[in-house]
């Protein structure tokens, strides 16, 4: 038995204890992050966004803008009530889960003044988004695309990432709307058309015409992760974008002019030259080259071309492969770990020495005499390791940094930004770093200029 008469009353002295509780605890109106509460203000106000809604400046958390796991909120009052009832020698009910409140949409996958979110899966349903536009199939951008997406909410990509999305999400089938590359289609009453990114197979650059836009600069160009090679830029449907797009989101992932790695050529001719050195030093070499699991392709291939031999791929990354336009890859590859003495390996594994040497092991363990390795070279290819020196981890074990990113340099975007003379760019990359943000919009404002 409980002093009250029935459980109405009960709820609210319950209530009413939680209050009084909390009354006592709440922070001062002063104790929050400064820093938390007005970066993402600050980066919407520096890059001109007018559309996107800002969020309270007292409940925002800034790691859910960065894509991080929202955080969680202290159950206080079901914790008070447990107390109560417990005092009162009331049954105590099961906690309620706790239940996270959804992700914001950053501003700069908000397409403004249209009906389109960019690689924007990971956020609910965000209000005003009729489609969604998925640039390639790395786990950075379609991040929240599963079996559980809705039919309703059609999804534009390439073909190649469309059949990659069917292969390893399960997403219902209606809701995939393939686009070939070059193509105008109408989604919505704004053409959109996909454009070669020269990242990974399949990414694309999205280019949108809505009809809000001026005559003189028609055009929204979001680059989703690209290299803007001196190919890509001299292509005729890029040079027909100068000076006729109003709003151009850019891939700033190395948005500093320290970043100066070399073209992709001369890093891949690089790599097969080291290739062919430590080839002479070794009877027998084991090379793997580190990938994610769609792209760093063109490094694997050129080496098998130079060194004349297959290209050995587990049973998964396999069926990835399967899914590109590629007949020269295709033709490498082999299922059978003896028939080539090149492997491809996750990313990771090649800045390890540690995982490098296991892995010579595991190749060497009950195999024949003619298929055993004396050495191993392990190729990172990533923009992230210019200027790293080659290194040896160990006996029979070197690891060799290559500059091949597949991501723009710092002198491609000035080229690119200085080509196109876009109205407005909104960096998509280290917009949440005051000191990055304001670095960008300094280097940003100086090739508008030039």
């Amino acid at each position: 038995m409980t002093p009250f008469d029935d459980d109405a009353d009960w709820d609210a002295a319950c209530v009413a204890a939680v209050q009084l509780a909390e009354a006592a605890r709440a922070p001062l109106p002063n104790e929050c992050d400064a820093e938390d509460e007005d970066v993402w203000l600050d980066a919407e106000a520096e890059f001109g966004n007018e559309t996107c809604a800002v969020p309270e400046r007292r409940q925002l958390d800034l790691r859910a803008w960065l894509g991080l796991a929202p955080r969680a909120k202290k159950a206080k009052t079901g914790a008070v009530q447990a107390d109560i009832r417990a005092l009162f020698g009331a049954p105590v009910p099961p906690p309620e889960p706790v239940v996270a409140a959804p992700r914001r949409c950053p501003f700069y996958k908000r397409i403004e003044g249209t009906p389109f979110a960019v690689d924007a899966f990971g956020y609910g349903a965000v209000p005003g988004v009729q489609a969604y536009i998925l640039t390639h199939f790395h786990s950075d951008h379609y991040g929240g695309l599963d079996k559980h997406w809705p039919a309703h909410l059609p999804i534009y990509c390439t073909p190649v990432t469309d059949r990659l999305v069917a292969l390893r999400l399960r997403v219902p089938p209606a809701a995939l709307r393939p686009v070939p590359l070059n193509t105008r289609t109408l989604v919505l009453g704004v053409p959109l058309t996909f454009l070669d990114a020269n990242h990974c197979p399949g990414a694309a650059v999205a280019l949108l015409q809505p009809a809000s836009l001026p005559p003189s600069r028609p055009f929204i160009l979001h680059t989703g992760d690209f290299r803007a090679a001196p190919s890509l830029l001299g292509s005729p449907q890029v040079t027909a974008l100068a000076h006729r797009i109003s709003l151009l989101y850019l891939d700033t992932t190395y948005c500093d002019e320290r970043y100066a790695f070399p073209p992709q050529e001369e890093a891949v001719a690089a790599a097969v030259a080291a290739a062919l050195r430590a080839r002479g030093q070794h009877r027998r070499l084991l090379i793997v080259v580190g990938a994610y699991y769609i792209g760093k392709e063109r490094v694997a291939l050129a080496l098998a071309e130079a060194l004349d031999c297959a290209i050995f791929v587990e049973a998964s990354r396999a069926q990835l492969y399967a899914c590109f336009d590629w007949p020269a890859l295709q033709a490498r590859l082999t299922r059978q770990r003896e028939g080539s003495p090149l492997h491809v390996v996750p990313l990771g594994w090649c800045a390890s020495p540690a995982k490098l040497a296991a892995y010579l092991e595991q190749q060497n363990q009950g195999a024949p005499p003619a298929y055993c390795y004396d050495a191993i070279l392990g190729f990172r290819p990533t923009g992230w390791t210019h200027g790293q020196a080659p290194r040896k981890a160990g006996k029979g074990v070197s690891v060799e940094g290559v500059a091949y990113s597949e991501h723009s340099s710092a002198r491609e975007l000035a080229a690119c930004v200085r080509l196109l003379q876009p109205g407005r760019v909104i960096p998509t990359v280290s917009v949440g770093n005051a000191g990055k943000r304001e670095a960008m919009a300094k280097l940003l404002a100086e090739w508008q200029a030039a």
